[in-house]
């Protein structure tokens, strides 16, 4: 072997480390055009705009001012602020059009020495002082002035020095002051301060010093490459949430990366961060914004799905699904699975119901022998098991049991993810087939949604106490603070009363409510205003609602004003009606349903006195439940209000957006109690069709009115007891479609807006028999029909006329609860075989 040949075999081989795969990923990540002018490429400095971001400093309202405003309710800088304060003005509007403003002297130049040659060469070293002198000119003028030496004779006499270069700390984007040590002035007092490290001591004090106190220049100077990008892409990420990050909280927590020399922010000890960081909030905030940003961007979501907290936002949703709850390993593998292809199909808080339901499914199962890991030793008894306790658990954030209607939900929940799990396969094959739910295991949803409408007097005592919820925004205890309002100001008291003026003038949900586009307003093809909004839990875009209450509409148009005036340099396609006080700085954020339930929590807390309409044994009010209240109540209180003006189930299942006629429905009941005393009270009113009024001031027997209630059968406005068609359910109507001219026709008070309706239509009908020429006969025909009709309402209004107002007032209510017990069981004209009666 040569000598060569021994040299290459005993050198040491270099081996060079792989590339960090992550520099790659954040770079990709990282979108510096986002920055724009406040990163400066070369330099690695972060250079936050006044008013924006990445500051919470905004420029002082004198022109050409380089000073920033502290904070406070004066937009001044402190020197400004001084010089209006001296001043007699006011009112800083009128103190800036006066211009008797003077100029800010600063006690620190940034820039170069003044210093120049006859050839304009200028001095490369930093200035120092009012004088605007480097420290070496500085402290020769200094040595002149004392014999006597003029400063304009110094200046023209000075010749420019040679610069120091820069300073020789990682961080630093400062000129060196002093030779020896080659440091600024800031890092040369800190390392006098630290005893003047020498050697080793000495490199590691330039690696990991503090950068210059400056709010206008953030130093990601001498961080490895990667924590740069993170944090880079961390405050890229906090700019898109549009949150307002101080300068000075980004620069503690940078200073403290850099002192521990860390590859990447995710190797930080968390317990060491935290025994040893420092006590402000707002830098504390920040790092954890980085650590979560930063974790998020590296999370696989392989990686997440064998965890047995999921954080959704890597599967690009929002929260959290929690599988810790659930024992057996095999139903957390087949939920985990069966929630990975549900992620697309579900919402959020639908797999959040489903999978803390499986919790409760696991924890009844972990009481069997073996504790329910063996599928295979389970059966219908476990299921029957689950059954019995479901209704007895109590419920972790109460304590108490669950209601019948969220047991029936657990039930089917976990029903659905056993069925859906064995369907793919998903579940071991040797979990017996007896281990099932079975259709009406849960038992029966008893639906109560029709007694969450708010009565008329309770909503009357919420309209006179809306000053209070003008004052809720910006300071839970009720009053305004405007510290708390954000970008809204003094326009959020109003704004939380629209918001209210909506969920109880258009029934919509609360978060279609909030989530009203700017544009929100249209026209019919009548002129007529229209609100358009989003059904987001049906998936149903651009819905369109008619709006009949022309004061809504002005609160709607003044809104859009002044959300137009409040971010007049935002495109109006990316506005919202109800935009969100924080976090929001350019209007693209629209107000969350949790800040229209909050605020109207505040308000009711705060109403002095809610009655509930009746009186107690001693004779005082009893007071209403508050828990009633509640912004999806106003929905409920919408539909009610509509059913008992006698809007048909038809056309308000179209005006709620609902589906189906039966989740409509729902909406309305009425007690048998109730209904019975409206039906004897208005049957005093009944009248035929000659006008005669049935007699009925005689209260009769039980099996009297049992009686009564089998002699007829109703029919559209009204009722019929002709005996045959009463027989056959009224389906064997000898006359069809012409109800009113029969004899055995009854009809009451409660018939009012069918009775009128149909009249209109007969007019409608005729005149368009008479513009189309029809037969006489035809016409006459319907002519008597509109007559009878007419004679209808007649009897009922005069009738009506005739009684006291306190009498009157009963029965109108009495004809509104017999409006909403008829909405679950419309009568109207349709079309039948041959051979049917109308009904």
């Amino acid at each position: 072997m040569s000598r060569r040949a021994t040299q290459l075999a005993a050198a040491p081989v270099e081996v060079r480390p792989a590339p960090d795969w992550r520099i790659a990923h954040m770079t990709a990540l990282v979108d510096i055009d986002r920055l724009g002018e406040q990163w400066d490429r070369d330099g690695l400095l972060l250079l936050p705009r006044p008013g924006g971001l990445l500051t919470r400093r905004d420029a002082c309202a004198v022109a050409d001012c380089p000073n920033q405003v502290p904070g406070g309710a004066v937009p001044l800088c402190v020197s400004h602020a001084r010089q209006f304060a001296r001043s007699s003005r006011s009112d800083v509007e009128e103190w800036l059009a006066a211009g008797d403003i003077h100029p800010v002297r600063r006690r620190h130049h940034e820039g170069p020495c003044a210093v120049t040659d006859a050839n304009g060469l200028r001095c490369a070293r930093p200035a120092h002082g009012i004088q605007r002198l480097c420290r070496g000119h500085l402290v020769m003028w200094l040595t002149g002035r004392r014999r006597g030496v003029c400063f304009e004779d110094y200046m023209a006499r000075a010749r420019p020095l040679e610069s120091f270069g820069a300073c020789a700390a990682a961080c630093c984007y400062l000129e060196a002051v002093y030779r020896q040590a080659r440091l600024c002035e800031t890092h040369y007092v800190v390392w006098v301060e630290q005893g003047r490290p020498e050697g080793e001591e000495f490199q590691t004090f330039l690696a990991r010093v503090r950068q210059p106190a400056n709010h206008k220049v953030l130093s990601l100077r001498g961080l490895p490459v990667l924590v740069r990008l993170e944090l880079l892409h961390s405050i890229c990420c906090r700019m898109d949430d549009q949150i307002r990050t101080g300068n000075e909280d980004m620069r503690v927590f940078v200073d403290w990366l850099r002192a521990t020399a860390v590859a990447s922010v995710t190797d930080i000890d968390t317990c060491r961060m935290n025994h040893d960081w420092p006590t402000d909030a707002g830098s504390s905030r920040f790092a954890r914004y980085v650590f979560d940003r930063v974790r998020l961007a590296y999370a696989d979501p392989g990686d997440e799905q064998r965890r047995d907290v999921w954080d959704l936002r890597v599967f690009g949703h929002s929260g959290t699904l929690d599988f810790s709850p659930i024992r057996q390993g095999w139903l957390k593998e087949a939920a985990q699975a069966w929630a990975s292809t549900a992620l697309g199909r579900r919402a959020q808080s639908t797999l959040q119901h489903h999978v803390h339901d499986l919790g409760l499914l696991s924890a009844v199962l972990a009481t069997s022998p073996g504790g329910g890991q063996d599928p295979a030793c389970l059966g219908r008894a476990d299921v029957e098991r689950f059954l019995a306790r479901v209704r007895v658990v109590p419920a972790a954030r109460t304590g108490q049991p669950y209601s019948s209607e969220r047991a029936v939900s657990i039930v089917k929940n976990c029903a659905l993810v056993i069925r859906e799990a064995r369907e793919m396969g998903l579940v071991p094959t040797t979990l017996a087939p007896a281990f099932s739910f079975r259709r009406g295991d849960g038992g029966k949803v008893v639906d109560g949604d029709a007694d969450r409408a708010l009565p008329v007097y309770v909503v009357a005592q919420l309209e006179a106490h809306l000053d209070l919820l003008r004052g809720v925004p910006g300071n839970p205890s009720g009053g305004p603070r405007p510290s708390g309002l954000g970008v809204l100001g003094e326009r959020a008291g109003e704004m939380a009363v629209l918001a209210y003026q909506l969920l109880k003038g258009t029934g919509r949900r609360v978060g279609e409510v909030a989530s009203l586009h700017l544009d929100c307003l249209g026209v019919d093809e009548h002129a007529k205003a229209v609100l358009v909004y989003d059904n987001h839990k049906a998936a149903r875009m651009g819905r369109r609602l008619p709006l009949a209450d022309t004061r809504l509409v002005d609160a709607i148009r003044a809104q859009q004003s002044w959300v137009v005036h409040r971010f007049p340099n935002t495109a109006r396609d990316k506005l919202w009606l109800l935009p969100r006080p924080t976090k929001n700085v350019n209007g693209t954020v629209h107000l969350s349903q949790h800040q229209i339930q909050d605020w109207m929590r505040v308000w009711i807390d705060h109403i002095p006195r809610i009655d509930a309409g009746v009186l107690d044994q001693t004779g005082e009010p009893v007071p209403f439940d508050r828990a009633s209240i509640y912004p999806h109540a106003f929905r409920h209180t919408w539909a009610q209000t509509l059913a008992d003006e006698g809007v048909a189930p038809s056309v308000l299942r179209d005006l709620m957006d609902h589906s189906s006629l039966d989740t409509t429905l729902g909406y309305y009941s009425v007690g048998e109690a109730r209904k019975r005393e409206a039906m004897e009270r208005m049957g005093r009113y009944t009248v035929d069709n000659r006008g005669v009024t049935r007699p009925g001031d005689a209260e009769g027997s039980r099996t009297a009115s049992l009686r009564e209630e089998l002699s007829w059968v109703a029919v559209p406005m009204g009722k019929c007891s002709e005996p045959t068609n009463v027989r056959a359910g009224g389906q064997a109507c000898p006359i069809r479609y012409q109800c009113a001219g029969c004899p055995h026709f009854e009809s009451d008070p409660s018939y009012l807006p069918e009775l009128s309706a149909y009249a209109d239509n007969l007019r409608r009908e005729r005149e368009t028999m008479l513009a189309a020429g029809a037969a006489e006969w035809m016409v006459e025909g319907v002519s008597h029909q509109l007559k009878v009709i007419v004679d209808h309402i007649r009897n009922h209004q005069a009738a009506l006329a005739r009684l006291p107002d306190g009498e009157r007032a009963v029965i109108d209510e009495a004809s509104k609860t017999l409006r909403k017990a008829r909405q679950s069981v419309p009568v109207s004209f349709l079309r039948r075989r041959e051979g049917e009666g109308h009904g």
